[in-house]
């Protein structure tokens, strides 16, 4: 099975638009450490089962049901899937094929079997207010994470250095150049770095030439890795460093609130209570806007929280914020030739908008019930 460490919008789109007669959805939740790690195969060996039944209850024989959920199978006994695993698994089964995604994302286990693939389980990730990437900055090391609310998950970019050191023998393998940095962990600032060496240049020009190359160097790598799944990313590090990455920086998701100090010696997780410091208040902004634009516009025509008329909207691509209750599902499927929901039936029509919304570039925002605006379950600001 080729599973990875986040899922892209084309994947997303991929999965989406996926069609067939047995399509199975499985989510999990899974540990990246300690003995909660035995744990998720056997979450996976009860959904197996269950999807094992239900599609023998549809009529599948044994080597049918072994074609889609074979791939599956082999994962329980792959140690390594889950001694570094995430906090979430999402596993998408189809005769012959199948792709998972190890993503920071606490799933409750679930296990869904259709014509199409699930993905409701997936929003809270590509939800606006929901995944970001976090990048840690210093001489000794640069580290880039994926991170949610709650999860953190450790990246590897292709092509980044790791650290100054590594940049510069990559650039000079003669280079003489030494840095002292401050040893300290989480602390606001840093020490400033020492320079030693030789040369025509003076040493703080030298210092802020190799500064620049080796940032250059660590900004095409995340560029160009976060290109490919646009999230916010959010800076943390030494400070006199942050503003001269900001200087070589190219990526459009790079937001202006950043957390000082030196992360050398922090753990993923308290690197992420320092990043949701001050990503938090740009989530929380962007959805206050977005609800007070609902409110605004609610009864014009260009806003609604009729499940009925959001849902048909959404697939006239006319959708461009759509609100979402997680915690709640709406038996029923669209009929595209009557242009009509009705209710009833194997989908869940909640996980429909929102697949179509997603598809056409549209915003989500994946709130409990409880905070929905209009207290159903969908609410949508309309583009026309």
């Amino acid at each position: 099975m080729n599973w990875k460490d986040r899922m892209t919008r084309d994947e997303l789109d991929r999965i989406r638009s996926a069609k067939a007669e047995r399509l199975v959805s499985l989510y999990l939740p899974t540990a990246r450490a300690g003995r909660e790690t035995l744990q998720g195969p056997i979450y996976l060996k009860n959904l197996l089962t269950q999807a094992e039944q239900e599609l023998s209850e549809l009529g599948l024989r044994w080597n049918e049901i072994e074609e889609v959920l074979g791939a599956a199978r082999a994962l329980l006994d792959d140690d390594h899937i889950w001694v570094h695993a995430s906090d979430g698994f999402a596993i998408f089964l189809w005769p012959g094929q199948a792709e998972g995604y190890r993503l920071p994302v606490g799933f409750e286990e679930k296990c869904v079997v259709g014509t199409r693939f699930h993905i409701k389980p997936l929003l809270p990730y590509f939800a606006k207010d929901g995944a970001f990437y976090v990048l840690t900055l210093s001489e000794n090391i640069v580290q880039m994470y994926l991170a949610t609310r709650h999860q953190i998950h450790t990246l590897e970019v292709p092509e980044m250095p790791t650290s100054m050191a590594e940049a510069l023998a990559a650039h000079d393998p003669e280079s003489q150049l030494q840095f002292h940095t401050s040893a300290g962990s989480g602390g606001a600032g840093g020490r400033a770095a020492m320079f030693f060496g030789t040369g025509d240049e003076t040493g703080m020009d030298k210092q802020k030439k190799e500064l620049r190359e080796y940032f250059e160097r660590v900004e095409r790598a995340v560029t160009r890795y976060a290109n490919s799944a646009p999230l916010p990313l959010i800076l943390g590090g030494v400070d006199y460093l942050l503003p001269i990455y900001r200087k070589t920086n190219e990526f459009p998701g790079l937001i202006d609130p950043q957390f000082e100090g030196n992360y050398d010696r922090s753990t993923p997780e308290e690197v992420l209570e320092k990043a949701w410091e001050q990503i938090a208040p740009v989530f929380a902004q962007s959805r206050k806007n977005a609800e007070a634009k609902f409110a605004e516009l609610n009864g014009t025509g260009l806003a609604s929280a009729a499940l009925d008329e959001v849902v048909a909207r959404s697939f006239e691509g006319r959708v461009d914020t759509l609100f979402v209750a997680l915690d709640r599902e709406v038996a029923g499927e669209f009929d595209t030739e009557q242009h009509a929901v009705q209710l009833g039936g194997s989908e869940d029509l909640t996980d429909l908008c929102a697949v179509q919304t997603l598809a056409q570039g549209g915003a989500v925002y994946a709130l409990p019930a409880a905070e929905m605006p209009g207290r159903g379950e969908l609410a949508a600001i309309y583009r026309y």
